[in-house]
Formats: C-alpha cells, structure tokens, sequence
C-alpha cells in the first residue's frame, strides 16, 4: 500500500516534470516563430532588393554584353537589368528616352509628370545604391524646362524665403545645443562650447549633431560631439595621423588624454 506522503512525491514530480515539459515546448515553439519570422523577413528583402533591381537603370561601372544582341555596353553607359540578366537600351525599349542628371528637383518632377515613360538611373557608390538621375522623354523635358523657366521668379523667391527659415532654425538649435553642451560640460570654456555645437550641426555635414538623436538633445550625442573636439584640438590625434597612423590606433593612443580633458570639463577632477 503506498503511503500518502510517497503520493503527494510523485505527484510533485510528474507536475514539475510536466510544468518542465510545457515550458520547454513554449519556449520550442516561440523560437520556431522567431525563426519563421526572420526567415519571411528576409525572403522580403529579396524580393524587394529583386525588384528595385529590376526597375532601375543602372549606370555600368564596367564593360558588359547585351544578353539579347551581344554588344557591348561600355563603361559609364547605361543598362537595365531583369533575372540578372543586363539589356543595352535599346533592347529594353530605352533608347529614345534621354538621360536628366539629378540636381534640379522641379525640372526632374515635371519632365517624368509629362513623360509616358521615365526611368530611375542608379548607380552602386560605396556598397550602396544612389539616384544618380532620370531617363525622360526628349519632348517632355523640354516642355518642363519652359515650364521652369516661367516661374522661375517665383520659385527663386520662395527658395529665398525657405533659406531665412531654415537659418533662423539652425541659430536656435545650434544656441539649444551649446546651452545644452554648457550644462553637461561646465568646465567647456564658452568660446570652445560654440565651436563644437557648429562643428556638430554643420548642414549636410552628416556628423553627429545633425542625427535624429541630436534633435532630442541626448546627452550620449553631445558628449561624442565633445569628445570628438578634445581629440582633434586637444591631443596629438592629428600628428598621429598625418605620421602613418591609422585612424583606430591613433584613437587608442590618445583616449586617456581625451578623457582626462572631458572629466575636467565636466568638473570631474583638476
């Protein structure tokens, strides 16, 4: 006769076996659908990768044969590509289209709004893709340069008008950085505080205060920007580099003095 104390035991362990075995298969499960997922998110870029390759005109950066009439499409041509296979122009039903450089934004909307056929031009830069202009037909580019033409005293003003603008914006946001900069760096000696907000919100530069982070004022963005600065300015980062350096090593070699600057700023030690 089993005991009631031995029960309860077993029945303790085939609960805890069974509480162990549907955790197991939750957490089976969830990774299963973690990997579907990833394997459908990657089969759509794919698919998306497939067909901006094949909407586009590339612009060649080598030598390539046409895969219908066998010629060859030189360098700095054009082609377009389907099922990885290239096609001259004129096999792709291209050739009475003309090529519009990118640059001017309105001519390039109305020529491909009067145009019954447009075509995106891209070219591969640095591992990346980038609009390099547009195929239009010849007569609808030429009736959106008369179009641009006309109201070309109107456009020029409101791009006047845009530019004050955007430069009383900047004013302020590179004031709100350098207040902002002023309070994490006390120590930052004014002069140098205004040098490093411009140099971070420098228009187009691309750096760190021009970032969506840097809109919100993160603390992590002024404090690279900062950083940034002392390394430049502060150290023999420079000398390192025009000596043969190379950007990784000359960072490590100056990270104690970049550092020791910015806990000083920060009021951190003398």
């Amino acid at each position: 006769m089993v005991s009631k104390q031995s029960a309860e035991k077993r029945l303790s362990g085939a609960c805890g076996y069974q509480y162990a075995t549907h955790a197991m298969s939750t957490i089976t499960v969830d990774a299963r659908i973690a990997r579907a997922k990833g394997r459908a998110k990657t089969r759509a870029k794919t698919r998306a990768k497939s067909r901006s390759d094949d909407s586009a005109v590339w612009w060649t950066r080598h030598d390539v044969k046409c895969a219908i009439c066998r010629a060859w499409i030189r360098k700095n041509d054009f082609l377009q590509r389907k099922s990885n296979r290239s096609f001259c122009l004129a096999c792709a039903g291209l050739d009475h289209l003309i090529f519009l450089p990118r640059g001017d934004t309105a001519l390039t909307r109305r020529a491909s709004k009067h145009s019954s056929r447009s075509e995106i031009v891209v070219r591969r830069v640095r591992g990346r893709l980038e609009r390099q202009g547009t195929l239009v037909e010849k007569g609808a580019l030429q009736r959106a340069e008369l179009e641009c033409q006309a109201d070309a005293p109107v456009r020029e003003r409101a791009r006047a008008k845009a530019a004050v603008r955007r430069a009383v914006l900047d004013e302020r946001y590179v004031r709100e950085f350098t207040k902002r900069l002023g309070a994490l760096f006390p120590g930052c000696p004014p002069a140098e505080r205004e040098t490093i907000a411009k140099h971070a919100c420098e228009k187009y530069s691309g750096r760190i205060g021009r970032s969506a982070a840097a809109q919100e004022f993160d603390p992590e963005v002024i404090r690279v920007a900062v950083h940034a600065h002392i390394r430049h300015n502060h150290t023999r980062y420079e000398e390192l580099l025009a000596s043969g350096k190379t950007r990784k090593r000359a960072r490590s070699a100056v990270h104690d003095a970049v550092k020791k600057v910015a806990q000083r700023w920060r009021g951190k030690g003398t």
